[in-house]
């Protein structure tokens, strides 16, 4: 076994030599130097979070952030993939500051609308829900950082110019604020709302940070003359937005609804304990964001540069190194869980191990296939990539709310592991099935 992970390992290692891939790496690492100190103070702040609320009251922080986040994936329109997709193309050069401006106003209507929404219906929700006013309460706070979610200027401006050191480093200094702030609620005997407060700030915090250092890059770049550029959208860019934002509404099952889903069936100690586990794996995800990151761009100007080949190069390439990655992480997550789980977060924690084991394995799986996702969009499936995602979603809703009501968070596992095998699989089939177009169809 070993053997054979090691001449895995030399065989990816050989692939450095391309210098597409080599790119991404680099990208990478600077990005993953920034991700792993602001993961380990995010680790030590979520530590003492949890150990000071407990399970239940855990529960309650992770309810009120799932209901603004559901609030935000319905109403705020994201528009990062559109601007690196188009902004990314030699052929959209002289329409850059057209896209920019014009995702940017997007954004700010959506967002105004999806805070308003969050804000207002907070009491009409929650009663339906059977929440009490402690959650409705927390909701309602935690719905501020709705505002500031502006993807064209948190996320797209940043990757499209290759700043990828800035946004660790605005990362960075944001964790270490949030550890300050957990420390100081904590120190001074808090409760569950200082805590969601204090994650409010940070977060709030590294939105308008780098709103503030995007703003200056695309002054500093001349890329918009914000009086005179007009606002106008492409039919491509109609369509890939219209897909994608669907694409992101379809997949709330997935991605927020299933702490609300396990409110209804479970205790409020086991939505705490699921949350944990999600937090703690999310590390594996942490691994993944990088080359999300660096790979999306990359893409779109390979793509966008009709260099279809050396996509599934670079893609094949970077398989090979993800495979003895997700291996090594797979088992250090099986060596040391259990003991650090019991010695810095709590016994409390311990109860649904099997279930924490079964993600990490299901994530370091994901983790293998990172490039597939990104690939997928730069390619142009969005019409596609939504309807993989409806599916998936479907399917993912009825087996956890089945599963939750007679496996419990097991249930859930399930659900994770088949919308997993569902979604890689569907995205490899078309992009075999529909190898050309590329850099010109939107699907």
């Amino acid at each position: 076994m070993i053997a054979w992970v090691r001449k895995t390992a030399t065989r990816a290692l050989a692939t450095l030599d391309d210098q597409h891939v080599g790119k991404i790496i680099r990208t990478c690492g600077v990005i993953l130097t920034g991700n792993v100190a602001s993961a380990a103070l995010g680790v030590v702040s979520f530590a003492i979070v949890a150990r000071s609320l407990g399970a239940e009251m855990l529960g309650y922080f992770a309810l009120a952030q799932a209901y603004v986040l559901v609030i935000n994936d319905l109403l705020n329109v994201q528009t990062w993939e559109s601007l690196i997709k188009f902004g990314a193309q030699k052929s959209n050069g002289h329409d850059l500051g057209r896209i920019v401006k014009t995702n940017i106003v997007i954004e700010i209507c959506s967002a105004l609308l999806a805070f308003t929404v969050a804000f207002t219906l907070i009491e009409e929700i929650g009663r339906m829900l059977g929440w009490d006013r402690t959650l409705i309460d927390l909701a309602r706070l935690y719905s501020f950082i709705i505002p500031v979610t502006l993807t064209t200027l948190t996320i797209g401006v940043p990757r499209l110019y290759d700043k990828f050191a800035i946004i660790a480093k605005i990362q960075f200094a944001s964790a270490i604020v949030k550890l300050l702030l957990v420390l100081v609620v904590h120190y001074r005997g808090g409760e569950v709302q200082h805590f969601l407060f204090a994650y409010l700030a940070a977060e709030v915090l590294t939105a308008v940070s780098l709103i503030v250092y995007s703003v200056a890059l695309v002054r500093h770049r001349g890329a918009v003359d914000w009086l005179r550029t007009r606002v106008k959208l492409t039919g491509n860019e109609v369509r890939f937005l219209w897909w994608t934002n669907l694409r992101t509404i379809v997949r709330i099952p997935v991605r927020q609804l299933d702490l609300l889903i396990m409110n209804q069936f479970l205790a409020m100690q086991v939505v705490g304990v699921y949350k944990f586990y999600k937090e703690i794996v999310g590390i594996i995800s942490r691994l993944a964001d990088p080359l999300n990151q660096a790979l999306y761009p990359e893409y779109a100007k390979l793509i966008g540069g009709d260099q279809v080949e050396d996509s599934l190069t670079v893609t094949r390439k970077l398989n090979r190194i993800l495979l003895s990655v997700s291996i090594a992480v797979l088992f250090g997550f099986l060596v040391t869980s259990h003991f650090v789980i019991s010695r810095f977060f709590g016994e409390e924690y311990l109860v649904h191990m099997p279930a924490f084991y079964l993600l990490v394995l299901v994530n370091c799986i994901n983790l293998y296939l990172t490039p597939i996702n990104s690939l997928f969009i730069a390619a142009g499936f969005a019409r596609y990539s939504f309807f993989i995602v409806l599916g998936n979603n479907i399917l993912y809703l009825a087996v956890s709310l089945v599963g939750c009501m007679y496996l419990g968070i097991y249930g859930l596992v399930l659900a994770f592991a088949l919308q997993m095998i569902f979604n890689q699989g569907l995205k490899i089939f078309f992009l075999k099935k529909h190898s050309t177009g590329w850099s010109t169809v939107i699907r």
